[in-house]
């Protein structure tokens, strides 16, 4: 009759149950020591200097210390805060959006195609941009695992939606901006 169990996750139609549900779960894992449910752009923006700082280390340890630090910091700090801002405008379903989430998707890409030319210009590869990226998702789930907070599902499809964006901005970018510099 509408309840469907999965993994750890109740779902009712009605979304208020839904919250009440996430609510008292979180208050369970607490006692219990599991996971605490928490809202993920709160939680991006209480540890935004360890995910920099962990990012940083993840593309050190890929491609060595040649000036890592000087193409991780432009990219991911704006990127992180602009996922913070696209997380909370979907928080706030009920409150009156002067900007639409796709507005989001659009600043982010432009962002991103900005970084992408940046990393192309300093010889980094198309794969060193995309694991850059992937580097942000691997670093906050880490972060979340290590402190046992739960990201709920809605909140982990916005932030894959943001990271697709990034990497198509990105990429995009990467590979328009090579074409222009091969002999024609």
């Amino acid at each position: 009759m509408g309840l469907n169990r999965c993994n750890r996750c109740l779902v009712f139609p009605s979304v208020r149950v839904r919250v009440a549900l996430g609510a008292f779960r979180a208050f369970i894992d607490s006692k219990i020591g599991g996971p605490v449910l928490r809202v993920l752009h709160e939680f991006i923006f209480a540890n935004r200097e360890s995910i920099i700082e962990r990012a940083k280390a993840r593309v050190r340890a890929r491609i060595g210390e040649s000036s890592a630090d000087a193409k991780v910091e432009h990219g991911v700090p704006v990127f992180l805060m602009q996922l913070v801002d696209a997380l909370a405008r979907d928080a706030s379903a009920n409150s009156l959006r002067l900007v639409r989430l796709d507005d989001s998707a659009t600043v982010i890409n432009d962002s991103a195609a900005l970084h992408g030319f940046e990393l192309l210009k300093n010889g980094f590869t198309i794969g060193q941009v995309v694991h850059g990226y992937g580097d942000v998702c691997q670093v906050v789930t880490e972060l979340a695992s290590d402190t046992h907070t739960g990201i709920s599902v809605d909140d982990f499809r916005v932030f894959n939606r943001c990271l697709d964006d990034a990497i198509a901005g990105a990429v995009t970018a990467y590979a328009s901006q090579g074409k222009s510099d091969l002999p024609h």
